[in-house]
């Protein structure tokens, strides 16, 4: 049995409740779902420059209002900050979250257990797979490709992406981590890979999107 995804309706968003000391919860949001003006009510002025831009718009909606929720605080007044490779936090909050999007879906995994990270990409993108394969991946990852096919390429890029959102670097400093063991894991049927200290779960937002959370 897969994750429970909570989404929102212009009055807000569900599963808004205590979380508990180890869990993750996930919300997703398609983009467009909302007007624009119910993105601006509770964007603060330095963000409503940018709600032009629905993925960003819709995502700190959903960012602000799921935060806001579980703090019981004003949405709007939340003031986010940045580390030095531009992952967002709150100061002076035990929440840690991660957004992602792709298309038109926007991810939010939010926790009180510690550091997050989310990846998202939709597998129906025109892509030159090999090409990416050759230029991105080992060549164990290579070699895991031509013997399991394409459909795993989603998976281990955005392995590569939660991952580097969990530790809030660029993905360039973890394009030479080898994913084969987490794939491996997924086929053998196993929920969660743990590697180098980092776990590892694959998800199912929706038909044609491949997601995966790291923690």
């Amino acid at each position: 049995m897969g994750r429970a995804w909570y989404g929102a309706t212009a009055a807000g968003p569900a599963g808004i409740f205590p979380l508990a000391p180890d869990e993750i919860r996930l919300w997703r949001l398609a983009v467009g779902h909302l007007p624009t003006e119910t993105l601006m009510a509770v964007l603060p002025p330095e963000e409503q420059t940018q709600c032009r831009h629905l993925h960003f718009g819709t995502g700190r909606w959903l960012l602000r209002q799921v935060l806001g929720g579980l703090l019981g605080r004003s949405p709007r007044s939340l003031r986010l900050a940045f580390t030095a490779a531009g992952k967002p936090y709150l100061p002076h909050s035990p929440l840690r979250f991660n957004l992602t999007h792709s298309r038109s879906l926007v991810l939010l995994a939010v926790t009180a257990a510690g550091e997050v990270g989310i990846d998202v990409e939709w597998s129906g993108r025109p892509t030159a797979i090999a090409r990416l394969a050759r230029r991105f991946f080992d060549d164990g990852e290579q070699q895991w490709l031509a013997q399991h096919g394409a459909a795993d390429f989603w998976a281990m890029w955005t392995c590569k992406e939660a991952r580097a959102k969990l530790r809030g670097e660029s993905l360039g400093s973890h394009l030479g981590f080898s994913t084969v063991p987490i794939v491996r894991g997924w086929r053998m049927g196993q929920t969660t890979v743990t590697v180098d200290g980092d776990t590892f779960e694959a998800l199912t937002p929706w038909p044609d999107y491949v997601a995966v959370l790291a923690w």
